[in-house]
């Protein structure tokens, strides 16, 4: 083939597949294989045999990397004004829905272009059926599509292409209409001085396609991904042997290596047991710290003092009836317990006291409200226990 299209291409070895949809029917099918040897791009099957599914099952191999093409039922082709494209397949269809569909188009002359679509999940379930027997789906076209990637390889005398379900005209390389078709074309197209049978186009294109250095159709994203997956995979596979050699080198190195350093090993042993005592002193060290921080956290101490503040404030107003016997900082929430951790409230004061006039004791309760740095006065307790005795009195108090 011209050395041109070696410029274009890279890879070895791909599939074209092309499926004819048809519904409740088993899927017509065409396929070209292409290599590359050397500096040149040769077609090592062009697929004659090959008509069914099964047919195709049986020839492709586990892992083979395959780029398809499309058409047929669930794949919409329509000839539309250019201009209508600029904004969105909406407007060319405007009852679907474009998040659900994949489409492609193809430049005609004249401004006019050819629109391809599928739904995205009829096209999840054909990828699938190729994913199961683990061949590659790495880029797909649509109907028509895929032919505009060799239009400049075509003989100067052809005029007109006829493909499975339609017909394009070309003129100079470029595509200049567009027609549904369902005539059969018995002779042969002569793409790059290779004699193509008119079912063989489209499988043709998309295996060129497929290892074209520049793609301009719009690919779908669970093919794109697939095509990085295996390319992903090619590159392992290919790389295991020359990492397995670099590892081989790395370890004969490190071991030549460890070979000259065993005489300080032993000088230098003494240092490391050192070094390793200091870490574990270090370690207790911050460990001990690290626990008295926390208890000063959780009990309030690390905050400045106000127990002067506070005693102040209790005291300003307090009632000459009312006596204060307590007064409790953050104080513990629970009783001390061997080996439980030790809570206190922090933010809360505790004070009690007792008296024998309650009236001022509420009096008292509530001016305390009022004061800015109380926050809420969560509990209060009245005990009388002895009659014409003082009565005791529990208060506690969220501080702001």
């Amino acid at each position: 083939m011209k050395k041109r299209i070696t410029e274009w291409l890279f890879g070895k070895q791909t599939f074209g597949v092309s499926l004819v949809l048809k519904s409740g029917e088993d899927w017509k099918v065409d396929l070209v294989e292409i290599e590359r040897s050397r500096k040149e791009i040769k077609i090592v099957d062009k697929g004659e045999a090959i008509r069914t599914t099964e047919d195709l099952w049986a020839k492709l191999p586990a892992h083979a990397k395959i780029s398809l093409n499309l058409s047929g039922a669930g794949i919409l082709i329509k000839e539309v004004d250019t201009d209508q494209l600029e904004h969105g397949i909406a407007n060319i269809l405007p009852n679907v829905k474009p998040e659900e569909f994949i489409f492609q188009t193809l430049n005609l002359k004249n401004d006019k272009s050819v629109v391809a679509m599928m739904r995205k999940d009829l096209l999840s379930s054909i990828v699938k059926e190729f994913s199961q027997r683990n061949i590659w789906v790495i880029d797909l076209c649509l109907g028509p599509v895929g032919i505009q990637i060799i239009g400049s390889l075509f003989a100067n005398n052809t005029e007109q292409i006829h493909l499975p379900g339609m017909k394009l005209g070309i003129e100079e390389g470029g595509f200049t209409h567009f027609k549904k078709s369902e005539e059969r074309y018995s002779g042969y197209y002569s793409v790059a001085k290779e004699d193509l049978q008119w079912n063989q186009l489209l499988p043709f294109a998309a295996a060129v396609s497929s290892v074209a250095t520049v793609h301009t159709k719009n690919q779908a994203d669970e093919i794109a991904t697939i095509s990085k997956e295996f390319f992903a995979r090619q590159v392992l596979r290919k790389g295991g042997f020359l990492a397995l050699m670099l590892l081989f080198l790395m370890v004969l190195i490190n071991f030549v290596v460890f070979d000259s350093l065993r005489g300080k090993q032993a000088q230098l042993s003494s240092q490391v047991e050192t070094g390793k005592n200091l870490l574990i002193k270090l370690d207790a060290l911050r460990n001990n710290f690290s626990q008295k921080e926390d208890f000063l956290k959780k009990s309030g101490l690390n905050k400045s003092s106000r127990l002067s503040f506070y005693a102040d404030r209790l005291a300003a107003d307090l009632p000459s009836d009312v006596r204060l016997t307590l007064m409790e900082i953050n104080p513990m929430i629970k009783k001390i317990r061997k080996g439980k951790e030790i809570n206190f409230g922090s933010g809360l004061i505790m004070v009690k006291g007792e008296t024998m006039h309650p009236l001022e004791l509420n009096r008292w309760i509530q001016n305390l409200k009022t004061e800015k740095w109380v926050a809420k006065l969560d509990k209060q307790e009245y005990l009388l226990k002895q009659k014409n005795k003082p009565a005791e009195f529990v208060i506690e108090i969220s501080v702001q």
